[in-house]
């Protein structure tokens, strides 16, 4: 659904500067053209199939004539936009002009820096400048200043005498004329100062004039940048304001309205295509001052950039970025029976988690690998919980089978849930059991060290000191689980150990089953303070929403 921008990247910044400001424009303008009209193409499509709907809805009462008239006129604008596009690109086809094949125009910034320089090692003299120099050299030649002329006159004298007749007559002449230089030297000296304040008197006036062309050209530019990202954000909203429709529609709820959602998606497109408009305008105003500045080296004045829209939460903390603050969630098998991958990623965008525990069953496998491939954006970590591997430690063997069915390339960490206190003989045997454990844990770790990803692990509130400094020692995060006793001073005194080993890489997890609603586990949460939280599980919490959505509830 969404659309992504190519930014530009070192490798690419010589041909695209290359190829659109040594050909011309015009074709910038094709390419962009194409690229909406995909785009105006399939929205029309979808809006043509969706107006038929709307008049049913309509004649119903169902939709208003309001929302059914802003249908009919999304309609109408893709119609004119696909005009003038599709016009426009069948007469550059006419003309066969060549295109690059497969040339994706990326976003761009200038180097102002490199600009400016070009100023200083650059002279600005006009054609006028350089003719009014010519004229002033000039005067230095002698034969310069010579002429020679000739004339022919009719004489005619009236005479007041009535016994004298009047006189006619014609007359030839020649005219020679020559300087009289009485000093040579102080003339050369007056003619050159002459020709110097002419040549830089227009050079100055031109080089203030480019420059004047220039600062705008590049205000406006830097204007157009900032419209790009506004807009980009806007359209981020549209895409947030979509899933929440999305989830809905999963849910069944009875909040889900189609003429919103599909009235949010033709927005969305709507400012995609505005997108592909500014974008034109920024490499219109790149060749505006390649036309301005035409001994630029163009591919020293683009640099790469890149808009990262941010997506805030409520609390206005930035999520799905660097994940700072860890907001995760256990994905056992059970989620994958009533939920397919995309909803699930849905759920988990609506609820603000960036990390998700996900366990792997045979049986799961391809919606697994669908999730995992869904989960841009998230850190995703393969949850491995089979007690047998405390017994026969053959860990890396599992791990082996396990990354030739799930995408390991996908993966940001291998996490286990082995739990030697859940054996029949732990308590007579705990030494004995944390000394395999320990062991498994470095045999893990050298698995992900080989295959750069992290390390994490889950636990109970009552491992001893010496288990939990080899523990932290290995280990990028430790899930604490604090299940079935959920008072608040019991937990902080629990995780006074843990807090003081690694306070950084302490996961607070509860558990769905103490609670009834995740209400009450954001309010533990908070009440703890802990930053890093983790819920247990995801298939119980997408059963709580669905409740909620059915009786109507937000």
């Amino acid at each position: 659904m969404q659309y992504k921008e190519k930014a530009l990247d070192y490798q690419g910044r010589n041909s695209v500067a290359g190829y659109v400001l040594k050909n011309n424009f015009n074709t910038v303008v094709y390419l962009l053209n194409a690229e909406k009209i995909t785009i105006l193409n399939q929205r029309k499509a979808f809006v043509e199939s969706f107006s038929g709907i709307t008049r049913q809805l309509l004649s119903l009462n169902q939709v208003s004539k309001e929302n059914f008239i802003k249908v009919q006129q999304h309609s109408n604008d893709i119609d004119y936009q696909l005009g003038i596009y599709e016009r426009y690109n069948a007469l550059h086809e006419n003309l066969k002009i060549k295109k690059p094949e497969g040339m994706v125009l990326p976003i761009f910034d200038i180097d102002y820096t490199k600009i400016a320089e070009q100023f200083v090692t650059s002279s600005h003299i006009d054609s006028t400048a350089y003719y009014n120099m010519l004229a002033a050299g000039s005067g230095n030649y002698f034969f310069r200043d010579l002429s020679l002329n000739a004339n022919v006159k009719y004489n005619f004298y009236d005479v007041y005498n009535s016994n004298v007749p009047n006189r006619t007559y014609v007359s030839l002449g020649l005219n020679l004329a020559m300087p009289l230089v009485m000093n040579q030297k102080n003339k050369k000296e007056r003619d050159l100062l002459t020709a110097r304040l002419l040549t830089e008197g227009s050079a100055t006036k031109t080089g203030m004039d480019t420059q004047n062309v220039v600062l705008n050209s590049l205000y406006e530019f830097k204007y157009k940048q900032k419209q790009y990202g506004n807009l980009l954000q806007k359209r981020e909203l549209f895409a947030e304001l979509l899933r929440n429709e999305e989830v809905k529609h999963d849910y069944n709820s009875v909040e889900f309205n189609p003429l919103v959602a599909n009235i949010i998606l033709d927005d969305y497109w709507s400012t995609t295509i505005e997108l592909l408009d500014l974008k034109q305008d920024m490499y219109r105003i790149l060749n505006e001052l390649k036309i301005n500045l035409p001994s630029i080296d163009a591919a020293k004045i683009i640099k790469p950039y890149t808009f990262e829209p941010v997506i805030m939460s409520n609390e206005g903390e930035q999520q799905f970025k660097n994940f700072k603050a860890v907001n995760a969630v256990y994905a056992w098998s059970d989620v994958f029976k009533n939920n397919n991958p995309s909803s699930i990623i849905n759920y988990c965008k609506l609820n603000n988690f960036n990390t998700l525990i996900v366990s792997v069953n045979k049986s799961d496998v391809e919606q697994v690998n669908q999730l995992v491939t869904l989960s841009a954006g998230f850190n995703c970590e393969l949850l491995i919980g089979s007690n047998k591997l405390l017994v026969n430690g053959n860990i890396e063997s599992y791990l082996d089978s396990v990354s030739s069915l799930v995408k390991l390339n996908k993966i940001s960490a291998i996490h286990l849930d082995i739990e030697p206190h859940t054996f029949d003989d732990f308590k007579t045997n705990k030494e004995a059991y944390f000394e395999k454990y320990l062991a498994l844990l470095d045999k893990a770790y050298a698995f992900t060290q080989k295959r750069k990803l992290r390390l994490c692990v889950s636990i109970p509130l009552n491992y001893p000191e010496n288990v939990l400094q080899g523990i932290f020692k290995k280990c990028d995060y430790v899930y604490l689980m604090a299940y079935e006793n959920v008072k608040p001073a019991f937990i902080r005194e629990k995780m006074k150990e843990e807090v003081l080993l690694g306070k950084d890489k302490v996961i607070l997890a509860l558990r769905t089953n103490d609670f009834t609603n995740k209400a009450q586990m954001d309010a533990l949460f908070q009440e703890l303070g802990v930053k890093h939280v983790a819920y247990h599980d995801l298939d119980e919490l997408i059963k709580w929403s669905r409740k909620n959505f059915n009786k109507g509830g937000k």
